[in-house]
């Protein structure tokens, strides 16, 4: 985007000064004004992002060190754009104009406009930024993110639990990581089916998405194929980086909001509505998930042949990850053992009939984690 921003700019720059007709102004007071408008930026821009910086330092301060969403929010690396554009167009503007005697009134029109633009962007930057280092908007960003991807995945509402698990043929050959080590963030489903489909075989990956793979870690396992599959047919389907994402992990949402609440809970911030709040977030999230089918790791071909196997968590999965760690933290503090009970009774009200006897266990374990008073 900011490539595409400093050719907009540089093509601007090079046509404005020379439109011809209308008013004129003097090329002096008009060049004067474009290095003065470059000049100013520059310095401006150094002072707004320095700032922004420190916004992010305060969210993994606060909040936890994996949440990104004001460093990947779009605005901040337009705004980026924007200003740079803004500069290149200045300076070459000031180039063309200095060539000539009198240049029309656009172009300082122009000028105040991108100023009175650049003001703009730089308020909504500005807002942006509060938000990020508020607790309820941060909260609701990690809920928005997370139900989005919930969604996408978890689509079939059931009235009973699922589908016994199938049948799976021998192993008849393994895949491991080339690479790096680095997190799974996403998956290229249709690549995997269609190298199953070529093989006649069935791919089994072995890490779930947001998880870690290691170097020379088995990361898939060929099932019922005598055919040779390369490493190169599998791996590119495979999307690894240094840090997880919302795009195809639903456990991510609840680990940022599990880490806020972990956080507000620590002896050092003592912070118990903040911890309350993100198990009020937990509970938004868990609700959708008792009445969809969960089980989507098998994936079918066209011909409706399975045709890649993967890890996906169940219910009593996503229960532990939302429930154990706060639980285990705030087990002294009766207003965190209370809220999460009524999460679990919560729960109980919508959950499938198959899902209450994991639900009551939980019910039970959060009761005996509790305790009158420290050891």
């Amino acid at each position: 985007m900011q490539l595409f921003a400093v050719l907009v700019a540089l093509v601007l720059g090079l046509t404005l000064p020379r439109i011809s007709g209308g008013a004129t102004l003097d090329t002096r007071v008009v060049t004067q004004l474009l290095v003065g408008l470059a000049a100013a930026l520059i310095p401006f821009m150094g002072v707004v992002f320095s700032l922004l910086f420190l916004v992010v330092q305060f969210g993994a301060t606060n909040w936890t060190p994996r949440l990104n969403l004001f460093r990947d929010n779009p605005i901040v690396w337009r705004s980026f754009a924007y200003l740079t554009g803004v500069i290149v167009w200045s300076a070459t503007a000031a180039l063309v104009t200095s060539s000539r005697d009198e240049v029309s009134v656009v172009v300082p029109i122009t000028a105040l406009l991108s100023v009175l633009a650049a003001l703009t962007v730089f308020r909504a930057l500005q807002m942006e930024a509060f938000r990020s280092i508020q607790l309820a908007p941060t909260i609701a960003a990690v809920v928005a993110r997370g139900r989005v991807v919930i969604d996408a995945l978890y689509q079939d509402r059931v009235d009973l639990e699922s589908r016994p698990a199938l049948s799976l043929p021998e192993v008849t050959g393994e895949l491991r990581w080339s690479g790096h080590a680095g997190v799974l963030r996403q998956i290229d489903l249709p690549t995997l089916v269609a190298t199953a489909t070529r093989i006649d075989g069935i791919i089994e990956l072995t890490v779930p998405v947001g998880s870690i793979v290691s170097e020379c870690g088995v990361v898939a396992l060929v099932r019922g194929s005598n055919a040779a599959v390369e490493a190169d047919d599998v791996l590119p389907a495979l999307d690894l980086d240094l840090e997880r994402t919302f795009d195809q992990d639903p456990r991510f949402a609840f680990q940022l909001l599990v880490d806020i609440a972990l956080r507000a809970l620590s002896p050092a911030v003592n912070d118990q509505t903040t911890a309350l709040h993100a198990i009020d977030a937990i509970e938004s999230l868990l609700a959708p998930l008792a009445t969809r089918r969960l089980d989507i790791g098998h994936i079918m071909s066209a011909t409706g042949e399975l045709r890649v196997v993967l890890p996906v968590s169940d219910w009593d999965a996503y229960l532990q990850l939302a429930i154990d760690d706060i639980a285990r933290s705030g087990r002294h503090n009766p207003r965190i053992i209370s809220r999460l009970i009524v999460l679990v009774d919560n729960l109980s009200d919508v959950a499938l009939p198959a899902r209450l006897t994991v639900l009551e266990s939980w019910r039970q374990q959060i009761s005996e984690m509790a305790s009158p008073g420290p050891e």
